[in-house]
């Protein structure tokens, strides 16, 4: 751990709950887009907050209260001690496995009751205080959010760092400066997927449908067969880094590894490529462009004749 998460961690919980400056805050969130753990940290402290407010308060019978104020008048009170902080706001270990606890006993609480199947539904774990975004404890996430700029959506609702990506989860993002990420998340084997401005897909655990805008991925060798499907093609990969951007046309452009692309198109297509190759669906057909011919530079020694030779 270096010293920039280190410094982070000691701030994630003020900075989860909205008491941070604007400097600090800034300073978090540009820590956050570069470094996963420190954006799992905030995700699991998150999830601990809005689980404890989900935890019902209990009040004891009548009799027992009037039972303990009796005994109360009868002796002295002792003094008492000031309040400490509570020990997960003091050490992010601590945090990390009481926010699983915490997950765990309210997603029985919460879930226990209704037994019917559901299909995936979209939810989004509070990311800001609760009278500015409904906390609700979400189900198991495919990924984590971990960078999203203002007006990044998920779900429908307004997302930011340390949401939970859930299965079927619909990501809708703002317009951004070409080449940048407006959106950044992650899943658990640390495949990560940046998507650019004016982007709209539907995540899941094995497949993004992207229906518009650009994604620049890096998909780990043990997350086999991860399709990335456009309405013009089908982009399925085996550990590599790679985009793909689908406006009125699908582009794939590989960085490293292999990526197989097939068109969806009545010109159907397949072709798999490499490291620095590229290949563009249109109208449903599969243009991949011939790389450039490479030729040798003449060395002023090929042009000479042998001894003798009067040619």
């Amino acid at each position: 751990m270096n010293s920039g998460c280190e410094e982070t961690q000691a701030q994630l919980s003020d900075y989860a709950e909205g008491e941070l400056g604007d400097a600090a805050g800034c300073r978090i969130e540009e820590h956050l887009r570069s470094c996963r753990a420190c954006a799992g940290e905030l995700t699991l402290i998150r999830a601990l907050v809005s689980g404890l407010h989900k935890i019902p308060e209990e009040t004891a019978p009548p009799a027992v209260l009037a039972a303990i104020s009796r005994r109360l008048r009868e002796r002295p009170s002792p003094a008492l001690r000031p309040a400490a902080l509570p020990a997960w706001l003091t050490s992010w270990r601590l945090a990390a496995a009481g926010a699983f606890a915490a997950m765990a006993i309210v997603a029985v609480i919460t879930m226990a009751p209704d037994r019917r199947a559901a299909g995936p539904t979209p939810v989004v774990v509070a990311t800001r205080p609760p009278d500015q975004v409904e906390a609700v404890v979400p189900p198991a996430g495919v990924a984590g959010l971990s960078t999203a700029i203002r007006g990044v959506t998920l779900g429908g609702q307004l997302a930011a760092a340390g949401a939970t990506v859930a299965e079927g989860a619909r990501i809708e993002t703002p317009a951004a400066p070409e080449g940048t990420a407006a959106a950044v998340f992650a899943y658990s084997d640390g495949t990560t997927v940046e998507v650019g401005g004016s982007a709209k897909l539907v995540a899941g655990a094995d497949e993004l449908r992207l229906d518009t805008g650009s994604l620049a991925l890096s998909v780990e060798k043990q997350k086999l067969h991860f399709r990335v499907r456009t309405p013009e093609a089908v982009v399925t990969v085996w550990g590599t880094r790679y985009r793909v951007t689908h406006r009125t046309v699908t582009t794939v452009e590989v960085q490293e590894g292999k990526v197989q692309v097939e068109s969806l198109g009545p010109g159907a297509g397949s072709v798999v490529l490499t490291g620095g190759q590229r290949a563009q669906v249109e109208a449903g057909r599969l243009h991949v462009p011939k790389p450039a011919a490479v030729t040798e530079p003449v060395r002023p020694e090929d042009t000479r004749l042998p001894l003798g030779d009067d040619r």
